[in-house]
């Protein structure tokens, strides 16, 4: 949904967006957020599998763990450059999110942008949606290119 928000602004002629731009910025974050939380938990799925538990013991499953496992079964030669997409994701994501207090970084509106931000997570989705092209809709706006 968020994706069909941003994108026929983002590519509106005279490339100016029509929503006030801290608007289309938190729109851009939330599509983010939004996009970690996919790959945090599709990561998760795939790091306990292949520790052969289904999660019912409630572990604690870190970054770096679910995303060893995200990349290795979505783009394991980083052909797609997933791991820089995301990467990018997660650093927006952190801008606002704390896990701990005092942690945050000062922040920069302007990494909040459709190139700094929106891209970086669409790509992410993209190459999700195309591992399993075949359950995909023809309709949807995430697929580029």
């Amino acid at each position: 949904m968020k994706a069909a928000l941003i994108t026929p602004h983002a590519n509106r002629e005279g490339g100016r967006p029509l929503l006030f731009e801290s608007y289309f910025q938190m729109l851009i974050f939330e599509f983010c957020v939004g996009s970690f939380s996919v790959c945090e938990c599709l990561g998760s799925i795939h790091f306990l599998g292949a520790q052969k538990c289904d999660g019912s013991d409630g572990p604690f499953i870190n970054r770096a763990e679910w995303s060893a496992a995200f990349y290795e079964t979505f783009d394991p030669n980083d052909e797609n450059g997933l791991e820089a997409s995301l990467g990018r994701v997660i650093s927006v994501r952190d801008k606002l999110h704390q896990d701990r207090l005092g942690m945050r970084e000062n922040i920069d509106w302007h990494e909040f942008g459709l190139e700094q931000a929106f891209n970086p997570a669409r790509t992410v989705l993209n190459i999700l949606l195309r591992h399993q092209i075949e359950l995909v809709p023809e309709t949807t706006n995430l697929i580029n290119g």
